[in-house]
């Protein structure tokens, strides 16, 4: 772990678990909400040296669009001043979550009223964890995975690369991943000074 005597840090966490009914993203056709397995999470990060903001939030969403995302940072910027081109959004790739951002695979429209529930929630994670700042410490490291992914692009007999569920099922046994898979796992870790995990 390093340290800077400038450093601080908050992290927050907020539930994003959209009603029923709202339309699933990570189908090739519309489906809805029926049920809830579990809840979906908003995960930020606020990261600070004493000159720089700048904040992290991770999504349990199938995707994300540029105007939610534009939504997501004006607010913040707006309500505890953290520039907005300091505020990086990322969805996980769920793909039973809502449809929030016009999809490629026509799986519906975007609810509105969740659309902008979810925005100012999302929003609400990240000015949380400003608020939750401490002095802080930080450190990095990596791991290696290589049992989970695979490369979803192959390459058929006949010279064709199309994606492993395009793949005719007599193609798939002779079909070879179009190329590797990266096996290492990042890993960022933040502490406050008395070694409490933030």
């Amino acid at each position: 772990m390093s340290f800077d005597s400038n450093l601080k840090a908050g992290a927050a966490m907020v539930d994003i678990t959209p009603p029923l009914d709202v339309p699933l993203a990570g189908s090739f056709g519309t489906r809805y909400a029926d049920k809830i397995l579990e809840p979906l999470r908003a995960s930020a990060v606020f990261l600070s040296d004493g000159e720089t903001e700048l904040g992290l939030i991770s999504l349990e969403l199938g995707e994300i669009g540029d105007e939610p995302i534009k939504a997501i940072r004006k607010l913040v910027h707006e309500r505890v001043g953290i520039p907005e081109e300091n505020i990086l959004v990322a969805a996980t790739h769920a793909h039973a979550g809502p449809v929030v951002t016009q999809s490629l695979l026509g799986a519906g429209e975007p609810d509105p009223f969740y659309n902008n529930i979810m925005i100012r929630k999302i929003a609400s994670a990240l000015i949380m964890a400003k608020k939750n700042a401490v002095p802080a410490k930080v450190g990095a490291g990596a791991g290696h995975e290589d049992t989970i992914a695979f490369n979803r692009r192959l390459k058929v007999p006949d010279g064709r690369v199309l994606m492993n569920f395009r793949v005719e099922k007599e193609l798939v046994q002779d079909a070879e991943p179009l190329g590797p898979i990266d096996p290492e796992v990042l890993v960022m870790r933040v502490d406050s000074l008395d070694n409490r995990n933030i």
